[in-house]
Formats: C-alpha cells, structure tokens, sequence
C-alpha cells in the first residue's frame, strides 16, 4: 500500500539533501509521481504539492519549491496522515 511505497521512497532517497545529483533528483521526481497515483484520498491533494515540487526541482535544478510554505504544509499534511495510518 501506500505506506510501504512511501518507507522505501524514504530510504532510496535518504541522501537526497545531502547530495542532489541531477540523476538522483529526476530518479526522485520519477519516484513521487509514481506515487501521486495511489496517495489516498485525504492527501491525494499534498502529494500533488510534493510531486510538483520536484519535478520543478528536476526541470530547473533549483530547489526553491521545496522550500515554499505550500510545500511545508503538504509535507506535514502527509506526515500527519503517515502517523495516524502507517505502522512505525
């Protein structure tokens, strides 16, 4: 489900603000819309957020959208959800 795809996400990009190779930056925008399409319901709309989010990071190499406040609460949305719906 869901949360399984989001705990290997989260270890295959472990190093991503360590180290953003413009490889590992598309592997992950690839990755997160991969995601968007099975993101429940009730933060089908953060996801989005997020996945558009790095794929302007891919297509510019800039950073900044991640950055954004609209990304901030998209991420502590999912976060949120993850808490309440995911076994630690």
């Amino acid at each position: 489900g869901f949360c399984n795809k989001v705990s290997k996400l989260s270890v295959q990009f472990a190093g991503l603000q360590d180290d953003p190779t413009p490889a590992l930056v598309h592997q992950a925008a690839a990755a997160a819309d991969s995601l968007a399409g099975s993101a429940p319901g009730a933060i089908k709309a953060a996801v989005k957020t997020e996945v558009d989010a790095y794929d302007e990071w891919a297509k510019t190499g800039n950073d900044r959208a991640l950055n954004s406040n609209a990304y901030s609460a998209a991420d502590d949305q999912i976060n949120a959800w993850e808490d309440a719906n995911c076994k630690q």
